[in-house]
């Protein structure tokens, strides 16, 4: 799981003024890799799950005000790391509360 001081050491970010952003990022980031994969965070063995949750997050963060063109798109180390999740089976599935 990503805490908010791993993050920030992954970052490079003084957290001083910015834990709620931060946090917020570093959730909603975890929401979106949900959603785009349909895949949770392993119970262990998810460093990779929160490599991509931290890239998202600092992509985000970074680009807070985006200015051009580039800075709308997810990178490509990122994108590479999202279909990898999505495809491996060491990743479980997250289920919808309305197929039950």
């Amino acid at each position: 799981m990503v805490t908010l001081e791993n993050f920030c050491n992954y970052a490079r970010i003084d957290v001083q003024d910015d834990a709620a952003t931060l946090e917020a990022l570093i959730t909603s980031s975890e929401q979106y890799i949900v959603g785009a994969t349909g895949k949770a965070r392993p119970p262990t063995g998810g460093e990779l799950y929160d490599i991509a949750v931290m890239m998202l997050a600092a992509h985000w963060y970074d680009n807070r005000t985006p200015t051009g063109s580039d800075t709308t798109e997810i990178p490509y180390t990122l994108t590479l790391l999202l279909n990898h999740i999505a495809l491996c089976s060491q990743f479980p599935e997250v289920h919808d509360e309305s197929d039950q």
